[in-house]
């Protein structure tokens, strides 16, 4: 019924259609099985108040879907705005079936364009995907809209904006300050953790100097004892000598 070399031009066309034409056409793409690939080339285009229709469908099979690296990609390159929740909702969907997947996948992004970075070059948006101030963009946002989210806790992700906020600039670092305070934040715990469990250490020391210390006192208190027991005991009786003289009488 749909053919990939028109199925792009029936989208565009559709974005003109009433809001029941649009669903009864997202409901025959469902059906068919329509692949992504052919849906997502229309993703820049859509606004996220003119086109919901779209976007809502479009959200809906990708929450049913893995994130992959070319998913994440069109995902990604989408222009952040204040009232466009189509990124968010998407990566809060993977964050939450597909964690370390996604976590694997935006340290990938951020490594490349990090390294871009480095070499003082823009990264080609065909090769390397988003820029790196759409990546942290998006990661911001879902920061700030998925608060209980422990996704940015994630090794894999920590580590790749350390490395990301050690090659930014300052304009960058400032922009982005909330979002590279979680990697502060989350060092801080690593560091305070080892000081806690040694405190407890001595605690636990002087707990068991404390209890050493009734069987030392029981000892001196035995040794007491004994010499009182031994000052309590009668002394003997002297015998009386017999006088000879006494005897002799």
């Amino acid at each position: 019924m749909f053919r990939k070399d028109s199925f792009l031009s029936v989208l565009n066309a559709s974005l003109e259609w009433e809001s029941f034409e649009q669903f009864c056409l997202w409901q025959l793409i469902s059906a068919h099985n329509i692949p992504l690939d052919y849906i997502l080339p229309i993703l820049p285009k859509l606004e996220f108040t003119a086109h919901s229709e779209a976007l809502t469908s479009i959200l809906l099979l990708l929450k049913q879907e893995k994130p992959t690296p070319d998913l994440l990609k069109h995902v990604m390159s989408r222009e952040v705005k204040a009232n466009d929740q189509f990124a968010v909702s998407a990566l809060n969907y993977w964050a939450q079936d597909h964690e370390d997947k996604l976590a694997e996948l935006i340290s990938s992004q951020l490594s490349k364009s990090g390294s871009a970075l480095k070499r003082k070059r823009q990264p080609s948006s065909k090769a390397l995907g988003p820029s790196i101030d759409q990546i942290l963009a998006h990661l911001d946002q879902l920061r700030q809209n998925c608060k209980q989210n422990s996704f940015f806790n994630l090794e894999a992700v920590q580590t790749a904006l350390m490395q990301v906020q050690s090659s930014c600039s300052d304009a960058q670092k400032t922009k982005f300050s909330d979002l590279f305070a979680l990697v502060e934040e989350l060092d801080d715990v690593k560091v305070t953790k080892p000081a806690r469990s040694g405190g407890r250490g001595k605690v636990s020391g002087s707990k068991n100097m404390t209890k050493s210390k009734p069987a030392v006192m029981d000892s001196d208190t035995e040794t007491d004892s004994t010499e009182d027991d031994e000052a309590i005991k009668p002394k003997p009786r002297k015998k009386k000598r017999t006088l000879l003289g006494f005897d002799s009488d």
